[in-house]
């Protein structure tokens, strides 16, 4: 979740930034990544339903994200910077665009980085809608700012499951 992030970290290096990340994990020791992202629709009764479908399809297939990835690239070279990954949702683009444009990032915490997000993307699940998504996102972030700002982070998770199960009570009523 929130890869694109690392690439904004990267404007920081020139003034000191030292990255370093480790892959969140469960209880077992088992790598646990979440991926969401927006959902198109074609509503009933569109216009032109075959065009909507046709740029959806577009939009998500693997020559639209190659196409992406060589934008990208082109950005990264004029910058002068390094590439951080592209993760698009479609897995034979993710390959691809790894195998094409990733190079070992000259800075060994962002080199990092970069292989965790990778290697979790097999691992990710979906967190799924709710009427209460917006809520329960709005809990989990705020935990992390209290936590951020000195709060105990046991504290702070606690506060947030309760903030958390209320916002889900009170949909499911």
């Amino acid at each position: 979740m929130e890869n694109w992030y690392v690439n904004v970290l990267r404007d920081s290096i020139p003034r000191g930034l030292e990255l370093e990340s480790e892959i969140i994990t469960d209880r077992q020791g088992q790598p646990v990544s979440m991926l969401g992202g927006s959902a198109w629709v074609i509503p009933k009764g569109a216009k032109n339903p075959v065009a909507a479908c046709q740029w959806a399809k577009t939009m998500t297939s693997t020559d639209t994200w190659m196409k992406a990835a060589e934008a990208r690239m082109q950005t990264v070279e004029k910058d002068k910077s390094f590439f951080t990954g592209l993760f698009t949702a479609n897995t034979e683009a993710d390959e691809q665009i790894r195998e094409q444009y990733l190079t070992p990032a000259p800075d060994p915490g962002f080199a990092h980085a970069i292989d965790n997000y990778y290697s979790v993307l097999d691992k990710a699940t979906a967190v799924n809608p709710s009427p209460a998504g917006a809520e329960i996102d709005a809990a989990w972030q705020s935990a992390v700012s209290r936590a951020l700002e000195g709060t105990p982070a046991a504290q702070a998770l606690q506060q947030a499951q309760g903030e958390a199960e209320s916002a889900y009570e009170k949909a499911a009523r």
